[in-house]
This record gives structure tokens, C-alpha cells and sequence, in this order.
């Protein structure tokens, strides 16, 4: 009968406790121990209004910018809808047994939705005011919608959405996203060629640029929507005159003078910078497929090199494949080039040719199968494809769709 007691009174203690957790990286102070309850857009906002917990009456509902910062970037196990949730571990307990973990912010849409936290998808979307759904409270200095955050998941980099209306030199834009303080964060950089490449989308969307069109991924659009000449610097320089910008109008990154002017989006997290020459990638115009440049050193028999491009994470994606017969012969070009191949040269498109033009053997698998033994192969010193035993080895160039 002790031990009961015991464990009521632990019970009672835990769950009635008024945990607050301050994050670190924001400042930002949150009611861990949420309300049981569900509540519309207005009830929320009154509850948090109301609310006296943790030894503090100045809570409020937090906007949709400030939720954004308790959404993590990969998902833990919970009860949910889905088997899981995307929020940081401080919270996690609070939320695990939550079949809908959907978050009322602050902000309206409009006059009929009101923004909310999806934490079993990991994003922000809007939802009728009447409806009902959870709310956790907020302390601290607000983080407005003008200083809106996305991360994306594809690399887990964080963009900074609204951009300054100024136009920088390289060098100028490069201390602007030193010195900038944005959305609760202090530690953003220009972006490097490679990470502004993970921004541009494979197909365009119409804009006010100067050709009607600009490529970027869809959470990022308003924000150049009415630029005129979307063009954004990188942080790396080609020489000491110029620098690496991306075109967002034609969806390419090419060098710009230093001195001249353009815009600037800051990015933050993953330490390790994707690296431009490591990883660098290449879209080909005429399929669209993108190609993966820099090539293992190791030669592959066919099965481990499917499962090879099956695992790579490369460039800030991680959804690579081996290219099929199909899909290999559109780098085969028409044309050769002088090379250190047994056959003194090598048929491959100009972009990827410093990759292959010291190799022997320039072999390249597809993921085509001839038979159970045997499988296709690009012979890029004789610019044809044919089979070969699926126990050899040659080389591997993995490719991903962006259609």
C-alpha cells in the first residue's frame, strides 16, 4: 500500500510539475507540460493569454516563425497518426502519445485559417480557426514572420526567407551574413556555390524576373517573385576578380565581377559545408537528368554498384541511383576527346570529361540487366554501349532524376 502511494504521489508530482524549457539557440522560453485540452485558433490564443505556469503570467501563443524552431530536422518514434514526430527532444515526452500533434501559432492566413505546426510531417500549413487542435505557450523576445526560417530536409540547411531589398558587392554580402541576427540566430554565412545549387529547382515557375521564370525550390518563391534579375552570390570565388553567383532566372551558377552587385541569401547549419569541388554536380540541360561529377576512385562489381549509388548521399541529396542503359548513353557524345584510355581517347559530354580522361578503362555500369549473368555497360573509350559479366568490375557514375 506504501509503494501505491508512493507512485500516485510521483505521478501526481510528475505530470502536475510546470516544467519550462529555454532553448538555447533562440532564447526563447516554452511550456513543456501542454494542456490536455484542444482549443480553436481563439481559444488558444486566449488560454495562452491566461495562463499563469512556471512562476510566469507572459505567455503567448508563439508565432509561426517561432514554432518553426521546435520542429527538428529528422523525426523521432511517437504514437502519432504516422508512428512518428518532428520536434525537438527537450519537448519530445510532451507530445509522444499525441495521435494528431498539430500546434496552433499566432497568425492568421486570412479571415477563415490561422497557421499551425504539423509536428507528425515536420512543416507549417494553415487550418480553419474552428477547428481544434493543441497548443504550447511561449516567453521571450518574439521571432516575427519577417524573420521566417526553412529548413531543408533534403540537406538539412536553414535559408533565411526574407531577404534584404539591398543589392551587395561580394565582398559586402558576405559581411552582411556575417553580421546578421535573424530569426533567434547569429551564425549565418553566404552560402557556397554547391549549397546555392540545392536551392535551384529543376523546372522553373513564372516570376517577374527579366525572362518571365525563375528555378528555386517552392517554400523560397515569394521571396524573388518580383526580382527582376534573381541573382544571388556565393561565398567562393573563381579568381581574384570574380566570384560564383546563382542565376535564378536561368537556373545555373556561373562567375560575376566582385565589384558588382546583387542580391544575397544567408544559410546556416551543417557544419560540414557541402563542398563545391567534392561534390559538385551537374544538370544536364538536354535531360534534365542530374549527373554525379566526381566519381569513385573504386571499381564496383554490378550489384555493389547499384547498392553504391542506392546509399550515397553526395551534393546535398540523397537519392541517387544507377543510370540505366537509357539514361547512360545520353553522355555518350558523338564527338572524342584526347584521353589516357587504352584506345587514346574517350566519347563523354565536356562537363564530365576531367573525370574520366586519366582513367584506362573509362567503363561505366548501368543498372540494365542483359540476362542473369550479364548486364550493360557504357565502353567510353569506343562510345558505344554493351554487356559484361555482372562479377567484373569497372567504374560508377550514379544519376538522379529532376523531372
Amino acid at each position: 500500500m506504501h509503494k501505491i502511494l508512493l507512485l500516485v504521489l510521483f505521478l501526481v508530482f510528475s505530470f502536475g510539475r510546470e516544467e519550462v524549457w529555454r532553448d538555447a539557440s533562440t532564447g526563447l522560453e516554452w511550456q513543456v507540460n501542454i494542456s490536455q485540452d484542444e482549443y480553436d485558433w481563439w481559444g488558444a490564443k486566449d488560454y495562452c493569454k491566461n495562463l499563469n505556469y512556471g512562476g510566469y503570467s507572459d505567455w503567448r501563443t508563439p508565432t509561426r516563425a517561432e514554432l518553426k524552431t521546435i520542429i527538428s530536422s529528422t523525426p523521432y518514434h511517437s504514437k502519432s497518426n504516422n508512428g512518428k514526430v518532428y520536434i525537438k527532444e527537450p519537448l519530445l515526452d510532451s507530445v509522444y502519445y499525441l495521435k494528431w500533434p498539430w500546434f496552433w501559432s499566432s497568425e492568421e492566413k486570412d479571415s477563415v485559417n490561422a497557421w499551425k505546426a504539423y509536428l507528425d510531417k515536420g512543416n507549417i500549413s494553415d487550418y480553419k480557426k474552428t477547428s481544434t487542435c493543441s497548443v504550447r505557450c511561449v516567453r521571450g523576445g518574439k521571432i516575427s514572420v519577417s524573420e521566417d526560417i526553412w529548413k531543408d530536409r533534403s540537406t538539412g540547411l536553414q535559408w533565411q526567407v526574407n531577404i534584404p531589398k539591398k543589392e551587395y558587392d561580394w565582398w559586402g554580402a558576405k559581411d552582411y551574413c556575417r553580421n546578421l541576427n535573424y530569426g533567434g540566430y547569429s551564425d549565418w554565412r553566404a552560402p557556397t556555390r554547391a549549397e546555392l545549387k540545392t536551392i535551384i529547382s529543376s523546372t522553373p515557375y513564372p516570376s517577374k524576373s527579366n525572362n518571365g521564370h525563375v528555378y528555386i525550390k517552392e517554400p523560397l518563391l515569394d521571396s524573388v517573385y518580383y526580382l527582376k534579375w534573381p541573382w544571388f552570390w556565393s561565398s567562393e570565388e573563381k579568381d581574384s576578380v570574380n566570384a560564383w553567383k546563382a542565376y535564378l532566372d536561368k537556373g545555373d551558377i556561373s562567375d560575376y565581377k566582385k565589384t558588382s552587385t546583387c542580391s544575397i541569401r544567408c544559410v546556416r547549419g551543417n557544419s560540414n559545408k557541402l563542398s563545391s569541388n567534392s561534390e559538385k554536380v551537374w544538370k544536364d540541360p538536354a535531360t534534365n537528368y542530374m549527373w554525379q561529377v566526381n566519381i569513385p576512385k573504386k571499381e564496383y562489381n554490378w550489384w555493389d554498384a547499384k547498392d553504391y549509388c542506392r546509399n550515397l548521399n553526395y551534393g546535398g541529396y540523397s537519392d541517387w541511383k544507377l543510370p540505366t542503359k537509357d539514361e547512360l548513353s545520353t553522355i555518350i557524345s558523338s564527338n572524342s576527346y584526347p584521353s589516357k584510355s587504352t584506345t587514346g581517347k574517350v566519347y563523354i559530354k565536356e562537363a564530365l570529361l576531367d573525370t574520366v580522361k586519366n582513367l584506362e578503362w573509362p567503363w561505366f555500369w548501368s543498372s540494365t540487366s542483359k540476362d542473369s549473368a550479364n548486364a550493360y555497360k557504357a565502353y567510353l573509350n569506343r562510345g558505344n554501349i554493351s554487356d559484361y559479366k555482372k562479377t567484373s568490375t569497372c567504374s560508377v557514375r550514379c544519376v538522379r532524376n529532376t523531372y
